[in-house]
């Protein structure tokens, strides 16, 4: 989504991004961090949230999709299904 709920999440500024890890951009919107991608500009600008341990395959064909001039997917995707486990 591009909203908000109208609160924020502090940054937690001595975390180092690694792939497939999951930031916090804002209060309603994450991402995943990539391989190739510019890990070092999300250092201490975002928290890490999470970590994808599995279904990387999936992942990666997401950057692969069309997308439009200003970046949005042409078509949505979609998370179907998502399991949470604690350390």
């Amino acid at each position: 989504g591009t909203g908000g709920p109208g609160y924020s999440v502090k940054k937690e500024n001595l975390i180092t991004f690694k792939d497939y890890d999951i930031g916090m951009a804002n209060a309603s919107q994450f991402f995943i961090v990539l391989p190739n991608s510019h890990k070092k500009s999300f250092d201490g600008e975002y928290s890490v949230i999470g970590k994808v341990t599995e279904g990387f395959a999936v992942v990666d064909s997401i950057q692969k999709v069309e997308v439009s001039k200003d970046y949005k997917p042409v078509n949505d995707i979609v998370i179907k299904n998502i399991l949470i486990q604690e350390n």
